[in-house]
């Protein structure tokens, strides 16, 4: 299968995947604010956020593991690459271990700093458990065969498997809400849901890979970036943390509550874009593995310049849509305040900047870049950490997404540089001249917004002009794009005719 090929149908399979987790999203949070409050909701979401950092003890195995994947897979190396997957098999049952131990500190000592007075704490003990067993599974099972897939560009297996659970585990959750069953021993059932997925994964690597085994010889040493990828994955996740940990510790569960539902907006929006991202991890790995600079050169550009139009685009169209979904939404429930168009800009203005260095971030971790970044990273997540603790105070959310805002701007500016002087060797003006375009359609979209009132009552009414934006922006957005670069535009018209016509020719020949 080649790069173009396997590229596409990961694509289309993260893109369903993308639509199911959208749907979950929207389902799952006004099922619970429905049935059982902004409160729960804002409870389920805080201990879902304090649960994600036990994670890391993953020790960055996943992305050091299929970094060295990408060449014994491309060489057909059956020994180096069991080798490498009974190592990280290793190191993902002993980090299964640790995850449990903290699993069952967080059990304890949660319900003691975050008491909820409707709910007894051992209660509240079974939720965290409950929520950690994802992470339990995907450690203990799940995790050696998703550091094979990705690696050999078979994203498509784990966005099936993936879509399966989340069917599974929303229909338990839904079902249990509609006859108002506590929903805390909904969450335990729906820890069932995890095992499709299990089954998935490893049927397909036992049908698929019958050379492979998970108990060769290992070789600890082999995976030598673990540490350069944990203290990324580190900084990371305290960024993205951030949020949810300072309203938990500073404010109430109603205002997490409240930054989860314009936050799942944005997770759907960046799921979408992610759509683009999730196969090429492994086929810019395998470019940068063989040494093909020309190549890199030619489809990182195409990738930057089809990537930003789709950023300015959804972050256009949000900045317009975002407030009025969230009251409509959001329409009877008055025990928090969701009517937030300031905070909604500002989290739609720190997702465009966190989206617009996707590209650049992604070929740190296609070429190994771990230990080279670590540093710029720190200064990014010391950005967001001191500055969400010195304005949550005064500014409550605004504050927080200001610090964040700032830290994204930063690392933006950073990888613009960074990437072109020790991986693509392009110029940074291309990037830059870009990036200027994008931020001036978003300063008119911006302004646009401050005199277009939309006030719908109902998703049906909401949806016309939804519809209307969308094609007001994608229209201006191309149009701006091709005015500049009409030679790398009608380039990847040609690449994406390409797709499709060897997919009808293989329909063809079937």
């Amino acid at each position: 299968m080649n790069r173009t090929r396997a590229f596409a149908i990961n694509s289309f399979s993260s893109a369903i995947l993308q639509v199911v987790m959208v749907m979950v999203g929207l389902i799952l949070p006004r099922i619970i604010l429905s049935v059982y409050g902004s409160s729960m909701n804002g409870l389920v979401t805080s201990i879902t956020q304090f649960v994600a950092y036990l994670s890391l003890v993953e020790a960055g195995l996943g992305g050091a593991a299929i970094y060295i994947l990408y060449k014994p897979l491309a060489d057909k190396d059956h020994d180096r690459t069991n080798m490498i997957v009974s190592t990280a098999k290793k190191f993902y049952d002993q980090a299964g271990v640790i995850f449990f131990i903290l699993l069952l500190l967080i059990v304890i000592l949660y319900p003691l700093l975050v008491p909820f007075k409707d709910i007894p704490p051992w209660q509240i003990g079974i939720l965290v458990f409950s929520l950690g067993c994802k992470g339990l599974f995907d450690l203990l099972i799940m995790g050696k065969y998703r550091v094979l897939l990705s690696a050999d560009q078979k994203i498509f297996v784990v966005s099936i498997s993936t879509i399966a659970s989340l069917i599974l585990h929303t229909g338990i959750i839904v079902t249990m809400a509609l006859y108002n069953i506590n929903l805390i021993l909904a969450y335990s059932l729906a820890i069932f849901a995890l095992l499709a997925k299990a089954f998935i994964l490893s049927s397909y690597v036992k049908h698929n890979y019958k050379y492979i085994q998970f108990n060769t010889k290992t070789d600890k040493s082999i995976i030598k970036q673990r540490w350069d990828v944990l203290y990324l994955q580190l900084l990371g996740s305290i960024q993205q943390g951030i949020p949810v940990i300072a309203i938990t510790i500073f404010s109430t569960l109603q205002i997490v509550s409240i930054y989860s539902i314009y936050n799942m907006v944005i997770l759907g929006l960046t799921g979408v874009l992610s759509i683009f991202i999730n196969g090429l991890f492994a086929s810019f790995g395998d470019v940068i593995a063989k040494n093909e600079l020309p190549t890199l050169q030619k489809s990182y550009g195409e990738f930057e310049f089809s990537y930003y139009m789709i950023i300015t685009w959804t972050s256009m169209c949000a900045l317009f849509l975002i407030v009025p979904f969230v009251k409509i939404y959001t329409i009877g429930i008055t025990d928090a305040n969701y009517d937030q168009p300031i905070f909604g800009m500002l989290i739609v203005l720190n997702s465009f900047f966190y989206n617009i260095k996707t590209p650049q971030g992604m070929l740190v971790i296609a070429a190994g870049l771990y230990r080279e970044t670590r540093w710029r990273t720190t200064i990014q997540g010391s950005i967001a950490l001191i500055c969400c603790l010195v304005f949550v105070k005064p500014w409550g959310l605004h504050g927080i997404m200001v610090g964040m805002l700032l830290s994204n701007i930063y690392r933006c500016i950073d990888l613009i540089f960074f990437i072109p002087k020790h991986v693509t060797h392009l110029p940074p003006s291309h990037s830059i001249i870009r990036i200027l375009r994008m931020v001036f359609l978003m300063a008119c979209a911006m302004t646009a917004s401050n005199f277009l009132d939309i006030t719908p009552q109902s998703f049906i009414e909401w949806f016309l002009p939804a519809i209307l934006i969308s094609l007001a922006a994608g229209i201006i957005v191309l149009a701006i794009n091709y005015l500049f670069e009409p030679q790398l535009f009608r380039n990847i018209i040609i690449r994406i005719e390409l797709i499709f016509y060897k997919k009808i020719q293989n329909e063809c020949i079937k």
